[in-house]
Parts: structure tokens; sequence; C-alpha cells
């Protein structure tokens, strides 16, 4: 490395740490959301691991998930804390949050292509009926499917507003119903195996308790 390029890269890490920052910062305001990013990016990396993927793939994609949600900064806080459903005018709404996460992120010369995906596709559907651009299938990167299907059972597994948090079971059987439509079947089978009883996952029915205080080994 040139001594001329070390200040970009010095700076270029720093306003990452800094977007990584404030991405905690914005769920900590809202208690339903704390914690979320953080343990979307454990559990990806657990599904990641068990995929198969490369150390170097493993810590990208668990980089990744951290930012996911980067582009709820955008978003109106009184949509983002509704104590009640979304209307369909205020789901598009949120869901612009993938298109303006990317909006942030692609300014940064050199930030790996995995951040990019996984915050502007996370939402696609493998069916193609998801947001923004309706991908399917395999055109959606992997990294992204397997952000979808952590960021999914996590949000599945917390408590909202407008609803309670529904148990390990419930959210397993809602991935497996939802397998080859909305989620990558291989991501949803890799994390119905890890969440097997007696496996370390098996503790997300408490995730504060677990998530939070004890990261998953060897990542």
């Amino acid at each position: 490395m040139r001594r001329s390029q070390i200040p970009d890269c010095f700076a270029q890490e720093l306003f990452l740490s800094a977007l990584k920052s404030l991405a905690h910062a914005l769920q900590a305001k809202d208690p339903y959301t704390a914690g979320h990013a953080l343990r979307v990016s454990l559990l990806a990396k657990a599904v990641a691991q068990e995929l198969g993927l490369s150390p170097a793939e493993v810590r990208q994609i668990g980089f990744a998930a951290e930012l996911h949600d980067i582009g709820k900064i955008g978003i109106s806080e009184r949509l983002l804390h509704k104590r009640g459903p979304l209307t369909d005018y205020e789901y598009d709404e949120v869901m612009r949050h993938t298109m303006i996460g990317e909006q942030i992120i692609a300014p940064l010369m050199g930030v790996d292509l995995t951040v990019k995906e996984v915050v502007r596709w996370h939402h696609e559907r493998m069916n193609g009926t998801g947001t923004p651009d309706g991908l399917s299938g395999d055109d959606i990167p992997l990294a992204a499917r397997v952000v979808a299907v952590a960021d999914a059972f996590d949000a599945m597994t917390s408590a909202r507003p407008y609803r309670t948090s529904l148990s390990l079971d419930a959210a397993r059987r809602e991935l497996l119903e939802n397998a080859g439509t909305q989620f990558d079947p291989e991501c949803v089978a890799a994390l119905v195996r890890l969440l097997a009883p007696h496996s370390p996952l098996a503790a997300y029915n408490n995730p504060g308790a677990y998530w939070c205080q004890t990261p998953f080994p060897h990542l």
C-alpha cells in the first residue's frame, strides 16, 4: 500500500465504524428493536458458517448484516415505532430503507460489494415478489439471502408494539413454510439445523440473554 493511500483507507474505516455505531444507536432508541443489528449479524454468521462459506465470507456477511437497516435513518420514526400494522402505503415507505441505505453506503469507495448487496436486497424474495427490485432465485446474492433469513427470524422472535414474540418452534415453522417462496431453502435448512435441541442457538428462546452476552462459538 502506498503511503498516500493510508489516510483515505483510515478515513473509510472510521466512517464505517461510525455507520455501525449510528445503526446501533438508531435501534437503541426503540426498546423493541434494541440489539437487532447485532443479533442478526451473529445469526447470519452462524448460518454462513453452517453453509460452509469461508471465514472471510462469514466475516463479510456479519459486517454487512450489522448495517442492513442503516437506511432506516431516513424513515420517519412515526412509522418505525407505530403501534399497529402498517398500511400498504406505510409499508412501502418503510421498505424505502433498502434504497436509502444503499445511497448511504455507495459513495464509500472500496466498500466490499457484500455490504451494498445486503443493504439493498435483504428484503427480496425467492419468488420475485420482494423489494426493491423484484429479484428472484439465484439472482439474489447469497449474502442477502442469508441475512434475509436471519433478519426474519430475529424479527419473529422479538416482541413488537403490535404483537408478542413468536416461540422458537413457531418461528421455525414459519421459515419452513416460506422456504422456496420467500426464503432460500438452503439458508432455512442451515438455520433449522442450528436450532436443533441442545444446539447453542436453541437458547434463542431468550435472545437477549444469549446473543447480547454470549458470542456464538468460533465467530
